[in-house]
């Protein structure tokens, strides 16, 4: 009497990648890279990967787990990654769950350079000179800058700023923001600067 042997066929699966790395705020326009990984095909083959960017688009299918993306609009977007066989095509995994991606509004001024300086002046001793360029692609007729002084535990101790009328495209602005707080002056240690209010 023979014997008869039985198998049973393991399904063919792809595992549900994980869920995409990368930074999770950044400007319209900006161009992010997101990567994941961690998926594996029950077949042992290789594998390809596509990202759902929350914007109703898609990357390509490609071998290489790593993709970049920008968006046309401000918000909040859920980037997801899906892994596929990538000898049997037909064989997709789930979708990951999503990394959470903040996109604010393009800056219509860009800040060059600045420099936290003494000032030759009792009533403001300190002054941030600075560049600021237009980027915006039409006149600004209102542009500010704003600076934060600190003390060197890093309190911000006050807020000054300086601003521009009809900058024309392209244009570079020489910016000055005066430190008037007296009373705090002789603890300022350092500064930083912002864009403010822009139309």
């Amino acid at each position: 009497m023979g014997l008869v042997s039985c198998q049973t066929q393991v399904p063919h699966t792809v595992s549900t990648p994980d869920t995409p790395s990368g930074p999770s705020t950044g400007q319209v326009g900006e161009i992010l890279s997101f990567t994941t990984g961690g998926a594996s095909c029950s077949q042992g083959h290789p594998l390809e990967y596509r990202f759902d960017w929350g914007d109703g688009t898609y990357s390509s299918w490609s071998s290489t787990p790593t993709a970049s993306h920008s968006w046309t609009a401000a918000g909040t977007y859920q980037v997801k990654a899906q892994a596929r066989c990538s000898l049997d095509r037909s064989v997709v995994s789930s979708w990951s769950s999503g990394k959470s991606v903040t996109i604010a509004a393009a800056s219509k001024l860009q800040i060059l350079n600045y420099q936290l300086l003494p000032y030759d002046n009792p009533f403001m001793p300190w002054v941030i000179r600075g560049y600021a360029k237009n980027v915006s692609g039409k006149t600004l007729r209102y542009a500010e800058v704003r600076g934060q002084f600190y003390d060197a535990n890093n309190v911000l101790l006050c807020t000054w700023l300086d601003n521009v009328t009809d900058l024309a495209p392209d244009i570079v602005w020489e910016f000055n923001i005066y430190c008037i707080c007296t009373d705090v002056c002789n603890r300022v240690h350092h500064a930083t600067v912002t864009v403010g209010f822009c139309w």
